[in-house]
């Protein structure tokens, strides 16, 4: 709400936890936070099948690696615009955010 975040995209594992946040705003008479859009992305795993988790320190991991690698930094980039429902094939954060951001004004 302080940060006017009207966009909000995170783990399908925490579905659970925007309903208890989205109760706690109409309980104290937030109503901007309940007109956020929040999208549930299915989650990323290693190659041994356990999820990607910044608690338990992949976030250095990931992003040293989407840092230096142009192919993973690729398929993180389409992931994510899959993810969005988006039909173009992305290649950069930027043409991520232009696309994502065309497509929510046709609403």
């Amino acid at each position: 709400i302080h940060f006017k975040i009207t966009d909000i995209v995170r783990g399908d594992d925490l579905k659970a936890s925007t309903a208890a946040q989205l109760l706690l705003s109409d309980i104290n008479h937030h109503s901007s936070f309940q007109k956020n859009l929040f999208y549930h992305h299915p989650l990323i795993h290693h190659v041994g099948g356990e999820k990607l988790s910044k608690s338990a320190g992949d976030k250095l991991e990931m992003t040293n690696t989407v840092r230096h690698d142009a192919s993973t930094k690729i398929r993180l980039l389409r992931n994510v615009g899959r993810w969005l429902r988006l039909e173009e094939s992305i290649t950069s954060f930027d043409e991520l955010l232009t696309v994502y951001l065309e497509k929510r004004k046709e609403g």
